[in-house]
């Protein structure tokens, strides 16, 4: 893994449940190629996260991977606790000159071993659909790694107000904003991960560990 103070563009980066079982399958495409998205159907926006080097947004969405796999997809942020876990697709991008794509769909394909195997082999996370539950409360987005910055893709909200155009407006607002305070709290906290001395001797070898299946 990169340096995070190895700012390529010439930018400073700022600081389970329970699965589905239908088997994943994956499909492999070049960029550029067809004119259908691989996000899903909703509201694409910024989450205003620091843009850095492009490693680091990918690394981000490995780490968050990591921890949502470790910690059975609980995380504290705040005073609220949420859970959080890759849902049915993830994909990655080979780092070549000819951009490949693959996607892995349905089920639950983060817990396959051909999408840690992809890792191992020098591929980059590129979009990962994410499933999050706070308050009985769900959401499914996905995140994206795009020229150094995290994006918020297909988002689907909970809707709990379901007359009064404005009350709907606020209500939409208010979850869009509880969702990217939650991200950018996550975002820190890889940060500091990312910078602290114990990265490459400690957390390193431990995902690396996990993606092999050796973490117990």
């Amino acid at each position: 893994m990169n340096d995070p103070e190895d700012d390529r563009d010439g930018r400073q980066a700022d600081p389970r449940m329970n699965p589905r079982e239908a088997p994943a399958h994956r499909e492999e495409d070049r960029a550029g190629d067809g004119d259908t998205p691989i996000h899903d159907e909703g509201m694409d926006i910024p989450t205003g996260l620091p843009r850095g080097p492009d490693f680091l947004a990918h690394e981000f969405l490995l780490w968050l991977w990591y921890q949502s796999d470790r910690n059975l997809s609980r995380f504290t942020v705040g005073d609220k606790t949420i859970d959080l876990w890759v849902d049915d697709k993830i994909s990655f991008q080979a780092t070549s000159e000819e951009r490949i794509v693959n996607t892995f769909r349905g089920g639950a394909p983060s817990t396959t071993p051909e999408a840690r195997l992809s890792i191992l082999s020098g591929k980059a996370i590129e979009e990962m659909r994410m499933g999050m539950r706070l308050d009985e409360q769900e959401w499914s987005f996905g995140l994206k790694a795009a020229d150094g910055e995290i994006e918020i893709r297909g988002l689907r909200a909970p809707t709990l107000i379901r007359e009064g155009l404005d009350e709907m407006l606020y209500e939409r607002v208010f979850l869009i904003e509880e969702l990217t305070t939650i991200l950018h709290t996550l975002f820190r906290r890889f940060f500091e991960d990312r910078r602290a001395p114990g990265w490459s001797e400690t957390i390193v070898p431990s995902i690396m560990n996990w993606l092999l299946g050796q973490d117990g």
